[in-house]
């Protein structure tokens, strides 16, 4: 699992990155299928003149793309939101495989069991 920061302008502290880092590998463990080799986290950080903090956070993956950003007046609020959004982009992409693969089961058991006769 390669992680890259881009900070802005402004001096972020070694206690925001830890926590960052942490938040990155709890939303390893949906992402089990892909070794680490496979993962690239990429963290962007940075403020503006009103004194909000935006974060960043991009996954790539072989086959993925996840992505959230989340602008707020606490820097570690908006990892917090960053971190629950990226669980739901991965929990709905993993939902959506496995219906997939449901409904292609279904069809070819309504083709074999289909009476040629049926209407529909």
């Amino acid at each position: 699992m390669k992680i890259k920061f881009l900070l802005g302008q402004r001096e972020i502290p070694e206690e925001v990155r830890i926590y960052a880092k942490r938040k990155a590998e709890k939303t390893r463990r949906f992402l089990k299928e892909y070794n680490d080799q496979e993962l690239f986290y990429e963290i962007e950080i940075g403020s503006d003149k009103k004194g909000f903090w935006r974060v960043e956070v991009m996954i790539k993956t072989p086959h993925h793309l996840f992505r959230a950003e989340m602008a707020d007046g606490n820097i570690l609020r908006a990892i917090d939101e960053v971190e629950e959004a990226l669980k739901r982009q991965i929990k709905k992409e993993k939902e959506r495989l496995i219906d997939l693969q449901k409904r292609g089961g279904r069809s070819i058991k309504k083709k074999y069991a289909l009476d040629k006769n049926s209407r529909f």
